[in-house]
């Protein structure tokens, strides 16, 4: 978490009743019902779950040695949100629930993020207190024996209803079941777990809606037996049938994905009406655990027989343990975040080129798979022998989702959730230190067909140019618009060259760098936002005039597109901001069309003064409907609640202890000279007074997150200071509260209770979903008196050095 100094509380939610694990059903009684997030960003349907001909992606997320973002060091982060489609938050506690950041950043991304419910050996009795309630005295209950006449026990749908209602108030989408134990009362109680997962999917689409989702994962067959299946047959075929998806284990022989297809094709349709063979995963594990081709950079071994968005097969892949590029070689000497992050590229984007000790591109090779001795139930017979061609990274076996900006607004800065430093309009208020992890703060990274790794140039002739020999794309951490980075693009000299005339002495204009591909509807007004800097590689030498447009191209057709003139201003600290309005006019206003969003470069200077790389940054990408500019965020009712002291440990001196919140609201914005005001002349005057409309269903603006400062003075000295003196102290939403910051002991201790009463002020600067920072004279403070008896100018020393 991007703050000053370590004298802030981080409330991370992990005590009650923000909880983020309970290690049994009886720990979740104890707390529910728990607190409603509602600040969490909320999953919006999207293009993408409409698509039921592509295969889905899965991600399964099991760090070693449970989570570590670090607040104060770089840490592993998720970054390829445009690959996946659901991202699980696995953990070895009974229920396991996704922290306020994850949810935000995987819908952020229009991905939907699940909660885990596990039982493993030693967990039976929990397993049947889960079907039977928590007051059934599970120990103690009698049950027909096999094959005897007498009714099932009775069915309790308590734990369906809590964790249905846990999902809706913490505001993910629903659960993997992972039943790792054998079941006591083996037929009868799979039967009754059938019943019961049927529930939790009626409870979840009632409480979330229909994109709610329930994944079982391969273990427990209907016999009640712990017996992994690894394929889909009569043991777990009702599980795919009451729940929304299937995860088979990883431990597969290369023929099961062709039995799986085989068997899946011959049920009767009305048996599956709502399923397809989308909804079957197969498991890959990326350290090599039993897998197919050993995991890691032969990953794609596997993926050769899933076959994943083909004619042939189509099935869904579930990628278990990624973090396995960061956590395989993390105590290896001088590895580094950069090298990490070339190996995570590497892996799920390419290039598909061999690696040291991986497969030769120029020729198949044969593979035989040295499988590890396998759980109960899975099959132990060595794999055949197979032949695989050279190494090809995930994104080349699926298709990037579609992300349609219907509802959610489109906002990024490039950010992987991780820096050195933080910037605020391209000031740096924060380090550079050691570093932050913040998964809240992670954005689009780009689209990785286009950026990663390297940036593809788009020449006026629509050529497109890629070579990733002389360019490639980087997070630059040393130089920012907001947050903790920006995009570092290299455009080498002879993309210029490639772009003038011959014997022409000036570049010519129109190199664009595509940024990203979205679904746009048709008859709607969006606003795009870019925030660019233009650096050569050397710090000496002078930079070639260079001016930049918003580039908008339709890619489904050439379409009626409509743009305003772009608005270009020159920002702080050599940054620069061009905005454009934009419409797709043909068709009807149902109808949705991709289009690329890029940065259009114009070469101004003469074509020999580029004759060096130029190197552009890219601080920021906002997108909005023109509609809900009608009103900004602002805030409102700051409350200060002082921290009730804790006797046991009481503080040294006085402190600055306490939790700083507030309330969001929109005002409407000023009507402009240029809109018209509609006088009123009549009672059935059908003319609306203003010139917008509040009828629109796109969402208003809201904020990202706010940056925090203070300053320390005298009551009577309130006017004699700026707000742009105060100091930065922290930002908001690493616990997915954007609203609200503890602090403990900060920024300073008195050494006693003094005579004089000293104010610290403390501002609260949000930062706007369309990327604008409120300005100092709009934003909003709160004065906490203090006692002390130190001068302001020692509190202020100690503020400073506090945040440093």
């Amino acid at each position: 978490m991007p703050i000053s100094g370590q004298g802030i509380q981080l409330d991370l939610g992990l005590q009650s009743p923000t909880q983020l694990h309970y290690n049994s059903l009886a720990h979740l009684d104890l707390n529910v019902p728990g607190e409603r997030h509602e600040e969490v960003k909320r999953y919006v349907v999207d293009r993408a779950d409409k698509d039921m001909a592509r295969s889905k992606l899965l991600v399964c997320h099991d760090y070693k040695g449970g989570y570590k973002d670090d607040p104060f060091d770089r840490s592993y982060t998720f970054n390829f949100w445009c690959l996946c489609d659901t991202i699980v938050y696995f953990a070895h506690h009974r229920v396991t629930i996704p922290p306020p950041g994850w949810i935000n950043t995987a819908h952020r991304n229009g991905t939907k993020i699940l909660g885990t419910l596990i039982f493993e050996p030693d967990a039976e009795y929990d397993c049947l207190n889960l079907l039977t309630g928590p007051n059934a005295g599970a120990t103690q209950t009698k049950y027909a024996p096999v094959g005897a006449p007498e009714e099932m026990p009775p069915l309790s749908t308590h734990y369906a209803s809590v964790l249905a209602q846990l999902a809706c108030d913490r505001g993910f989408d629903g659960w993997l079941m992972n039943f790792e134990c054998d079941l006591l009362h083996k037929e009868h109680q799979g039967r009754m777990l059938f019943l019961w997962i049927q529930i939790l999917r009626q409870e979840l689409k009632k409480r979330i809606g229909s994109h709610s989702e329930v994944v079982w994962y391969d273990s427990v067959t209907v016999q009640g037996q712990l017996a992994w299946q690894c394929q889909l047959n009569s043991l777990n075929l009702p599980w795919l049938l009451s729940a929304d998806s299937v995860f088979l284990d990883y431990h597969w022989k290369t023929t099961f994905p062709e039995f799986t297809a085989r068997y899946f094709d011959s049920l009767a349709k009305e048996l599956h009406p709502d399923k397809a063979r989308r909804d079957i995963y197969f498991g890959v594990d990326v350290w090599g655990r039993g897998c197919h081709g050993g995991g890691g950079f032969q990953l794609h071994h596997a993926l050769d027989h899933i076959q994943p968005n083909s004619q042939s097969l189509g099935f869904s892949v579930a990628v278990f343990g990624p973090a396995w590029t960061w956590e395989s070689k993390q105590d290896e000497e001088r590895r580094t975040w950069d090298k990490w992050w070339d190996d995570e590229v590497r892996f799920w984007i390419g290039p598909d080129d061999p690696i040291s000790g991986d497969t030769n591109p120029s020729k198949s090779t044969p593979h035989t798979t040295s499988v590890t001795t396998p759980p109960s139930g899975a099959p132990s017979e060595p794999i055949p022998p197979c032949f695989h061609g050279p190494y090809r990274a995930i994104s080349s076996f699926g298709e990037t989702k579609a992300k349609a900006l219907l509802a959610i607004p489109f906002y990024t800065t490039f950010s992987p959730g991780v820096g050195l430093s933080w910037f605020v309009e391209g000031e740096r208020v924060m380090g550079p230190s050691s570093g932050w992890t913040d998964v809240d703060k992670q954005t689009s990274i780009g689209d990785h067909r286009f950026l990663w790794p390297a940036p593809a140039f788009v020449l006026p002739n629509r050529a497109w140019r890629r070579d990733e020999s002389v360019s490639r794309t980087a997070f630059c951490f040393e130089d920012a618009w907001l947050g903790g980075s920006s995009l570092s693009i290299i455009v080498p000299p002879d993309v210029w060259a490639e772009t003038s005339p011959e014997g022409s002495s000036q570049a010519i204009q129109n190199v664009v760098i595509p940024l990203e591909q979205l679904v746009f509807l048709h008859h709607t007004k969006y606003r795009i936002r870019l925030v660019y800097k233009a650096a050569h590689l050397d710090a000496d030498k002078s930079i070639p005039s260079v001016a930049a447009l918003a580039h908008v191209g339709c890619v489904d057709h050439d379409g009626d597109l409509s743009l305003t003139s772009p608005a270009a201003e020159q920002l702080a600290n050599g940054w620069n901001g061009v905005e454009v309005c934009f419409q797709i006019n043909a068709g009807t206003a149902k109808d949705e069309c991709f289009c690329i969003i890029g940065l259009r470069l114009e070469g101004l200077s003469s074509a020999a003064e580029f004759t060096r790389p130029l190197k552009i940054l890219v601080g920021l990408l906002s997108i909005r409907i023109e509609e809900n500019l009608q009103a900004d965020p602002v805030i409102l009712g700051i409350q200060w609640l002082p921290a009730t002291i804790d006797k046991a440990k009481p503080p040294i001196g006085s402190s600055l202890s306490g939790k700083l919140s507030w309330q969001v609201a929109l005002k409407p914005r000023d009507i402009t000279p240029s809109e018209s005001v509609t006088a009123i002349t009549a009672i059935d005057d059908p003319r609306p007074p203003w010139g917008f409309s509040f009828t629109s269903l796109a969402p208003m603006l809201s904020f990202v997150y706010h940056n925090i400062y203070a300053i320390a003075h005298n009551p009577e000295d309130a006017g004699s200071f700026k707000p742009e003196d105060a100091t930065f102290i922290a930002t908001t939403g690493i616990d997915g509260r954007i609203n609200s910051v503890q602090f403990d002991n900060f920024p300073f201790r008195t050494v006693s209770a003094g005579a004089g009463v000293i104010r610290v002020r403390l501002y609260i600067r949000g930062v706007k979903e369309t990327g604008q920072v409120v300005p100092w004279l709009r934003t909003p403070y709160i004065d906490i008196g203090v006692q002390s008896n130190r001068t302001i100018t020692e509190i202020e020393e100690n503020i400073t050095g506090c945040c440093e």
